[in-house]
């Protein structure tokens, strides 16, 4: 039953469905229970044809619930077209989740887009590297923490090597000065979404700019990530 074609259909359901990036973990893990190898670039190639058709948070506008609700099971159809959009009229033409590759991540890094400020998906910003959970805990809404709303926050050491386990803090917090920084301009409130990069995962109710599941355990073994206070990420 388990076959390459029916893990397929499994990822063009969770890209129509704008789902969890935890999905990928769980897919390549049960695929290799049966012997069989989903590179990561499939999840990217099968994202770019796919749109997003669940208008459910975060991608969307609705809840859970109001999906549930929309779908008609026992008569196979949709009762709400809003939550449940129809293939020419999607929330997002493509791109539920994109692979990332670079040198902080040459073995790969998956980014939810669909759930993304797409004004930062083309991003360059001083790195505030944290290195591990208690690190970030300790100094995120520290007063004098160097950090601006351009920045890329960066945790190390969260992932299946360090974390231990592989815990769910790829969303890492908006450090407060930021979050209650008002524009002297219009006075809208302050930052919202920054940039950051782990190798922790994070929910698939979660939303932001969060590069998770990246190689950063074995980088920094490498020295790779022996990096220069306020580096310049893009």
């Amino acid at each position: 039953v388990l076959t390459e074609s029916s893990f397929e259909n499994a990822m063009i359901a969770h890209a129509a469905l704008g789902g969890s990036t935890n999905a990928i973990i769980h897919l390549v893990a049960i695929a290799g229970r049966f012997g069989l190898k989903i590179p990561l670039e499939k999840f990217d190639e099968v994202s770019r044809r796919v749109p997003v058709l669940a208008n459910v948070k975060p991608n969307g506008k609705y809840l859970m619930e109001d999906y549930h609700f929309a779908e008609n099971l026992s008569g196979a159809g949709i009762c709400n077209d809003d939550v449940i959009r129809p293939l020419d009229e999607p929330v997002c033409s493509e791109g539920t989740t994109v692979v990332l590759r670079g040198n902080l991540a040459p073995r790969g890094a998956i980014l939810k887009v669909s759930a993304a400020d797409k004004s930062k998906l083309q991003h360059q910003g001083p790195a505030v590297v944290f290195s591990s959970m208690a690190d970030l805990e300790a100094r995120i809404d520290a007063p004098e923490l160097d950090v601006q709303a351009d920045s890329v926050l960066v945790l190390q050491n969260a992932g299946p090597i360090g974390g231990p386990g592989m815990p769910e803090w790829g969303q890492l917090p908006i450090p407060k000065k930021l979050l209650k920084a008002r524009r002297t301009v219009s006075g809208a409130a302050g930052v919202r979404d920054m940039v950051r990069i782990s190798d922790s995962r994070m929910s698939g109710t979660a939303f932001g700019t969060c590069v998770l599941d990246t190689d950063l355990d074995e980088v920094l073994v490498l020295n790779v990530y022996s990096m220069s206070p306020q580096k310049q990420l893009q």
